[in-house]
């Protein structure tokens, strides 16, 4: 098996998700097959099948993640920027630590 990094992007995992949807629709492999090609658990698999039985390959592709806007304005967050680069000393702390 060939080395893969413990953590993949956003767009890898998106890739693998398709190529599983790609494999599965060629009807050669088994979902076990698949698990087993693309390193990934059968449950995995089952899952990935499910979600292209019932809503096509879209719903194998990634959604943007939003998150928590920022409280800060971008020249309160430059701001914020500046003084860390400046170190604690320039903010008036007696050491950097």
């Amino acid at each position: 098996m060939a080395w893969q990094p413990r953590k993949l992007s956003a767009e890898q995992l998106e890739e693998r998700r398709l190529e599983a949807a790609r494999l599965l629709r060629s009807g050669s492999y088994t979902q076990a097959e698949v698990a087993r090609q693309l390193g990934v658990g059968p449950s995995t698999v089952c899952e990935w099948a499910r979600s292209l039985q019932q809503e096509g390959v879209s719903a194998l592709k990634s959604r943007p993640r939003t998150g928590r806007p920022s409280r800060l304005t971008d020249a309160q967050g430059h701001q914020v920027k500046r003084l860390v680069e400046a170190g604690a000393k320039a903010a008036g702390f007696a050491t950097e630590r």
